[in-house]
């Protein structure tokens, strides 16, 4: 039999509708057992535009599977600690827990998301085209992450880096992932995207097992060996409204970032499609 778990130190993320269920996704506060950091001579290209490594938030992630349960006000959970987690861990590699009860949200706790671009799915560092070394901390399993400079490759069902031009992508970096769009909260599908244009969304990453890697293509180009083979994101609020229409530097994202956004869950927003917002502490219109 399974054996039962009470999971404490809980702070909740949100909850989702996944498939014919509801999801609750929570970190506990920076307890992952072997955080990642930038060794002497690396350079943390995120650091620059999203703050210094040691401010990243290097957390366990899990979701609460409520499998028939139905929680009574979704929107409660979003930045609020969790009481009353007791469940039977179903799955190891991508941390999940089949719950006995609707999950109570307590105090407020506020979740600052980790920002990556598809370079931090490949293993770090990675040596640019100048001869440097780059950082890339590796998104944890089960995390939902701000992913920005991803590229629509849909030859390869696939987000990739932004090809080298000039100041874009300028020291060369390589990376991509595959996704699933099984958790996205509208009915987007793969054929909406559009190829070859940049998106900044929100998604899940969770580690490859057997059904979730997205399958292969026969007659890949050399290049396909940037993808991730270990990681694969299930976007969340992938909108075709969120185009990225220029891809130089990372620079217009810090701008950005003084501006803050957030949706009426209470998520932060990088870049929001249309809706209504809360920013700056006041409802705007998209």
């Amino acid at each position: 039999t399974e054996e039962t778990y009470r999971v404490t130190d809980l702070t909740a993320w949100g909850a989702l509708a996944a498939g014919d269920k509801w999801i609750v996704i929570a970190k506990d506060d920076n307890h992952y057992a072997n955080p990642t950091l930038p060794q002497d001579g690396e350079i943390d290209l995120l650091a620059y535009d999203f703050g210094a490594a040691e401010r990243y938030d290097q957390s366990n992630w899990v979701v609460l599977d409520l499998g028939n349960l139905t929680p009574t006000a979704t929107d409660s959970y979003s930045n609020h600690r969790l009481t009353g987690v007791v469940g039977r861990l179903t799955d190891v590699t991508n941390p999940t827990f089949a719950v006995n009860a609707v999950p109570q949200a307590g105090e407020t706790a506020e979740v600052t998301l980790n920002t990556f671009i598809t370079s931090n799915f490949l293993p770090s560092p990675q040596t640019g085209v100048n001869g440097k070394q780059y950082f890339m901390m590796t998104p944890k399993p089960m995390e939902v992450a701000n992913i920005t400079w991803a590229v629509w490759d849909s030859e390869h069902n696939a987000m990739v880096v932004p090809a080298q031009n000039g100041t874009t992508n300028a020291a060369g970096l390589k990376g991509g992932f595959h996704i699933d769009l099984s958790l996205i909260q509208s009915d987007l599908t793969a054929n909406d995207l559009s190829d070859g244009e940049a998106y900044n969304f929100t998604g899940q990453v969770r580690k490859v097992t057997t059904g979730t890697a997205a399958p292969r293509r026969a007659g890949v180009e050399a290049d396909a060996s940037a993808i991730s083979t270990d990681l694969v994101v299930y976007p969340i609020d992938l909108s075709t409204h969120g185009i990225v229409t220029a891809v130089s530097t990372m620079e217009t994202q810090r701008e950005q970032d003084a501006t803050i956004i957030y949706d009426l869950m209470g998520h932060r927003v990088l870049h929001p499609s249309r809706g209504i917002y809360i920013v700056n502490g006041k409802k705007v219109r998209y």
